[in-house]
């Protein structure tokens, strides 16, 4: 291997390194450092569920009744003038 390729390789290995540590900081400065898996462990020869759910300190789920941002409902019914029916004529 190249002087050059080794010293390339190093040098992305320790930026790979420092992008993993300031993003374990991040979630753990924002309490994103508690989770739980949402299914149950796998077993062999099946698929593996890898959905994880954030939990408080006493590991009870964080949840919220609305979502905290972005559109919901209210939002794509009023944009395209949908009303509150359960059928309607506009094609999307």
């Amino acid at each position: 291997m190249s002087k050059y390729r080794k010293t390339n390789l190093n040098k992305i290995f320790r930026i790979s390194l420092m992008i993993m540590l300031f993003a374990a900081s991040i979630s753990s400065a924002f309490g994103l450092s508690n989770s739980v898996p949402v299914c149950a462990n796998e077993t062999s020869g099946h698929f593996r569920c890898m959905s994880n759910v954030i939990v408080d300190a006493q590991g009870h789920p964080k949840i919220t009744v609305s979502p905290l941002a972005g559109y919901g409902p209210n939002d794509f019914l009023a944009a395209y003038s949908l009303g509150t029916g359960t059928s309607s004529t506009n094609k999307l």
